[in-house]
């Protein structure tokens, strides 16, 4: 289980097979992440050389208050779009910055369901 494993120092997730991602199964796993507190890099799109992006993305998911996150030129898409929405619905951001990404029309539906149930972005 993750928010068990006290070993797990980066987790990289953006070369899976998962087709149709169900967001609340999503914010189970940002629930997940938020326990494990050794953690310090997760990325979830393809910006394997943008070390900060990946700190603050899991800094974000084991904070306790809702964050500013900035994902732009990350080529952000899909899965990582998904996970994004998952965060909102755990009402961990404040702000996300999507700049420059690649997202479809599935990518919005799920952001803008999330953007109707959280309370807490600006």
């Amino acid at each position: 289980m993750l928010e068990d494993n006290m070993t797990l120092t980066a987790l990289t997730l953006t070369s899976n097979s998962v087709k149709i991602v169900d967001v609340h199964t999503l914010s189970s796993l940002v629930a997940a992440l938020r326990k494990n507190r050794t953690l310090d890099k997760l990325y979830v799109a393809n910006y394997k050389d943008n070390v900060p992006k990946a700190q603050a993305l899991a800094t974000v998911c084991q904070g306790t208050t809702p964050q500013n996150l900035d994902l732009s030129q990350t080529d952000m898409q899909g899965f990582g779009v998904h996970f994004c929405a998952g965060m909102l619905y755990q009402e961990k951001l404040k702000k996300l910055a999507l700049k420059s990404s690649s997202i479809g029309d599935s990518d919005v539906e799920s952001l803008a369901n999330a953007l109707n149930h959280t309370r807490v972005l600006e």
